[in-house]
């Protein structure tokens, strides 16, 4: 595993619905979307970005 990435389960949330929960690896393949972009919606950066709208975020669980 690399650097810095936290091993666990994620949630993905649009607003207060559940889409999808796993392991970002899970959640992108249920998803259609990539790791990378599942990774990136666990970023604070995307939480700034989303703030006040109704966007999917990736939460860490476990």
């Amino acid at each position: 595993m690399a650097a810095g990435r936290k091993p666990g389960i994620y949630a993905m949330y649009k607003g207060d619905e559940l889409l999808a929960m796993g392991t970002i690896k899970e959640i992108a393949k249920e998803m259609g979307i990539t790791v990378e972009t599942v990774r990136y919606m666990t970023s604070p950066a995307h939480r700034k970005r989303c703030k006040g709208h109704n966007h999917r975020e990736v939460f860490l669980v476990e």
